[in-house]
């Protein structure tokens, strides 16, 4: 006696798409449950609630804490507002932004320089430089004469060459601060306030800078990109 073996029904067309769907929306339900599992991890950043200028000075209520996804982060990104307090701005900040230690004058504004380079501050004789020129740009430096001089009248000799070349911009602070963020008086003796420069050089230039005359402004040229 044979023993015939029957074939499994086949489905048609219909049928198998319907299954298929089936299976995919199986599959969707499950990634989005694996998903909602696993939330993104939020940390805790500071961010600015108003634009603020380079060179603003930071306050408390300037600064609020916000919770973002660790992957969107920035790099150097502040925790916490009580650091921040009494801070300058190496470059001006907007509403809602997340403010990083590049942001901020201090030691961190040397954080990836070139081996050999130092930053140095300079006082430029344009005035609203901030307007113009900003972090990460390149500028040669001009010696124009001391800060009280008249500027705007024939260019003095010195200026023809520059002091430094396609020197790297760090921050530009609208007033007199130096790169620990202190601010100095230059009224003292009929020289006038003006925009403060931190750049980032070589360190053969940073001592031709450094041993002129405390009272030297530059002109600032900006090198295009």
């Amino acid at each position: 006696m044979r023993v015939r073996r029957l074939a499994p029904p086949r489905l048609g067309r219909a049928p198998r798409l319907a299954l298929a769907g089936l299976c995919f929306a199986a599959a969707t339900l499950i990634a989005l449950e694996s998903h909602d599992s696993h939330p993104a991890a939020l940390v805790g950043v500071v961010i600015s609630r108003h634009s603020l200028p380079a060179g603003a000075v930071l306050t408390e209520p300037e600064l609020r804490v916000s919770r973002w996804p660790r992957e969107q982060v920035p790099d150097g990104a502040w925790r916490a507002v009580s650091p921040l307090v009494g801070r300058r701005l190496a470059a001006g900040v907007t509403a809602g932004e997340v403010l990083t230690s590049a942001r901020v004058v201090g030691r961190d504004l040397t954080r990836g320089l070139a081996p050999g380079l130092v930053a140095v501050t300079v006082r430029v004789a344009e005035p609203r430089l901030a307007d113009l020129v900003h972090p990460g740009d390149r500028v040669d430096l001009y010696p124009v004469g001391a800060a009280g001089d008249q500027v705007g009248g024939p260019v003095p000799p010195a200026a023809v060459r520059p002091v430094a070349e396609a020197a790297v911009v760090l921050a530009v602070l609208p007033g007199t601060a130096g790169p620990d963020g202190s601010v100095s008086d230059l009224t003292d003796g009929g020289a006038t306030p003006g925009d403060t420069v931190v750049v980032g050089v070589g360190t053969r230039v940073a001592a031709v800078v450094t041993v002129t005359n405390s009272s030297q402004m530059f002109a600032v040229v900006l090198d295009p990109p």
